[in-house]
């Protein structure tokens, strides 16, 4: 990596906050036999990254995954979205990733606990309020087979 590089990296003297958009494996640890440590960060995770941090994960060239950091266009170039940003996790986003099963099982949920509601209004308006933050409820049954009326088993 050439000095002018390095320049443009992030302040790695200093402790700062990452937060992940996804699963990504990082080293947190290198024990004196020389085995490492690591995670596979979450979508909403937040992490510490320290100057030890960010040199453990160093590659054999000296760079790291920290060093896209503040790079989104190289990071939708390597993995087709940002995968991780400075700073904590944005306020009044959903921690659940949108569209995994974590985000389908807090729909379900959240559609039953409306349901369970005993008055019609009040149901109601949590059933529309579940559909404005949620959307739609999953299709949970689909068609396999049509048959034309004259072919009917």
């Amino acid at each position: 990596m050439s000095e002018s590089e390095t320049d443009q990296l992030p302040d790695a003297s200093e402790p700062t906050l990452v937060h992940w958009y996804g699963p990504i494996s990082i080293v947190t640890k290198v024990g004196r036999s020389g085995w490492a440590d690591g995670i596979v960060t979450v979508y909403g995770q937040e992490t510490v990254l320290t100057p030890e941090l960010r040199r453990i994960n160093e590659d054999r060239n000296g760079n790291s995954i920290f060093d896209l950091l503040d790079d989104e266009p190289t990071q939708i170039e390597k993995w087709g979205k940002v995968m991780l940003a400075r700073g904590p996790w944005p306020e009044g986003v959903p921690r659940i990733e949108p569209d995994s099963q974590d985000w389908l099982d807090a729909a379900v949920a959240a559609r039953a606990t409306a349901w369970a509601i005993p008055g019609r209004q009040e149901r109601d308006q949590a059933l529309a309020e579940v559909t404005k933050e949620w959307g739609q409820p999953a299709t949970v049954s689909r068609t396999l087979q049509t048959y034309p009326p004259s072919e009917k088993p």
